[in-house]
């Protein structure tokens, strides 16, 4: 999916953060998911260290038993396939995501979208059958477009996020009266600073700014 130095989980990107790659964005999982990737191996690890635990435990507590790495195995050479089958595991979040740039402006989910398979630094999600940015504009017309993160979430005081509830948002709390699946919008004025996105229900022609 994508790479990141290994001192990025330990302040920038680490589990619960959002982490930038080329065309989305992803959050790294937390601890219990990479129990699962090290079950691919004969089991996880233990770091050596005494006087590291001992000053991780009187940070932290005595429950602290052991210190673990994180899911990774250095390659030999540079074509080496080693640490193919580990990693840090990751999701991508916010799910939600839209193409401004086109006249139909649609804002979908991931699951909705097109995934190609491309290598990592590639990889990328289309709106299929979009018509770009209409016949009388460059580029109109066009099959396929990028769909880029709608950035907008919800935080909660203690930290937690979730993906931000558009269709309980443009219907105030209720459900479309037009379709059951509503279909979204998400129309973006770049020319101002700060939150400024309409999101418009196509089904039933709500729209809450």
């Amino acid at each position: 999916m994508g790479s990141g130095r290994p001192s990025s989980l330990i302040y920038t990107y680490g589990p619960g953060a959002i982490m930038d790659l080329p065309h989305f964005t992803v959050m790294p999982a937390g601890f219990d998911a990479w129990e699962k990737v090290w079950a691919r191996r004969d089991g996880t690890p233990h770091v050596h260290a005494p006087k590291l635990l001992d000053a991780v435990r009187k940070q932290l507590g005595q429950q602290v038993v052991e210190l673990r790495p994180f899911p990774h195995q250095p390659a030999s050479t540079s074509f080496g396939q080693e640490g193919k089958d580990l990693g840090i595991p990751a999701i991508v979040f916010p799910s939600g995501c839209a193409v401004p740039a086109a006249t139909c402006s649609p804002l979908e989910h991931v699951p909705v979208l097109q995934h190609p398979s491309l290598p990592p630094d590639e990889a990328k999600f289309e709106h299929e059958g979009c018509p770009g940015r209409g016949k009388g504009n460059k580029g109109g017309g066009r099959r396929k477009a990028l769909a880029l993160p709608a950035r907008y979430l919800l935080a909660c005081t203690n930290g937690h996020l979730d993906e931000f509830p558009y269709d309980q948002w443009v219907h105030h709390g209720k459900d479309c009266r037009a379709a059951e699946i509503p279909r979204l919008k998400m129309l973006e004025n770049t020319a101002s600073r700060g939150a400024s996105a309409v999101i418009e229900c196509a089904s039933c022609g709500a729209a809450v700014a």
